[in-house]
């Protein structure tokens, strides 16, 4: 079951790739933002059960900047952060902050980490992870759909606490992991 739900996610992401790269001048609309990713963190976590995917914080009911595909720029990065997690429990933490015209979506994890060395490259075509047994798409979907809608996508460390530990304590504050940051423009 596993491989079935393995290559519908590559067809998926190629499909969605194709879509982008055929797409002229596509037109942004205001995309609302906390059921968009409150949507993609339900699927996700549906999907993988021995996860805990969690929004930390309340997501602000704002709209953003973005289209149809936005949903995917969420999705790849939640995927990721579970199929990508060594952990025993893969947690993934997810925080949105606004300010006047931009919004903030923070995408943490327990997993290994990302080297210094591979975090601007990993959003390349076909650049992917040593054990990975993804198409290499993924993040660079997510790299040119953010560049559309005039935003930016980056990773760092992840140096906050995650808001519950595998052992559901409150305030898990185990070090490693990684964050995945998307700032994007408030369409409102």
């Amino acid at each position: 079951i596993e491989s079935a739900q393995q290559a519908v996610d590559i067809t998926r992401t190629a499909r969605d790739v194709a879509e982008v790269m055929l797409q002229t001048d596509s037109e942004l609309e205001a995309i609302p933002l906390k059921s968009t990713v409150e949507s993609e963190i339900e699927k996700v976590q549906s999907r993988f059960d021995e996860a805990v995917i969690e929004a930390a914080g309340t997501i602000p009911d704002r709209a953003v900047r973005g289209d149809e595909m936005l949903a995917s720029v969420f999705r790849n990065l939640l995927q990721n952060a579970v199929i990508h997690n060594d952990a025993t429990v893969p947690m993934v933490d997810v925080t949105v902050e606004t300010t006047e015209d931009r919004a903030r979506i923070r995408i943490a994890d327990n997993g290994p980490g990302i080297p210094d060395d591979r975090k601007e490259e990993i959003f390349e075509e076909r650049k992917k992870g040593l054990d990975s047994e993804g198409t290499g798409l993924g993040l660079y979907l997510v790299r040119t759909l953010v560049d559309q809608y005039g935003g930016r996508v980056w990773v760092e460390d992840r140096e906050t606490p995650l808001s519950r530990s595998p052992d559901g304590e409150i305030g898990s504050d185990v070090s490693g992991g990684t964050e995945f940051v998307v700032e994007l423009s408030l369409a409102d």
